[in-house]
């Protein structure tokens, strides 16, 4: 049952990280290179966990390589995300975000 509040409450969530989005980045930073410096840092929570549960696990080149460029490719995404919400309002940028299918 406490999956049905989590989706319940999953959309109002998304709703309220965009408009803190576009806080940060209009008020509170203005510099949306550091937001992504930040968002950097909370990619790598999931490595951290790995570390400390003593799962880490050692990839080989090729998967490295492979995870460090999706990783590259998430934070380019986010970058022109935080770039367009310095030039528009939230709603805008989401809206343009969704129509087009990249959420």
């Amino acid at each position: 049952m406490t999956w049905l509040l989590a989706a319940i409450a999953a959309p109002a969530i998304w709703a309220f990280t965009n408009v803190l989005d576009q806080d940060l980045v209009n008020r509170r930073s203005k510099d949306p290179l550091f937001l992504v410096g930040i968002t950097g840092l909370f990619f790598g929570i999931p490595s951290i966990i790995a570390m400390l549960t003593g799962r880490f696990v050692m990839l080989e080149a090729k998967d490295l390589l492979l995870a460090f460029a999706v990783a590259v490719l998430g934070l380019l995404a986010y970058a022109l995300y935080f770039f367009a919400l310095r030039n528009d309002d939230v709603a805008d940028v989401i809206f343009f975000l969704d129509s087009r299918g990249y959420h």
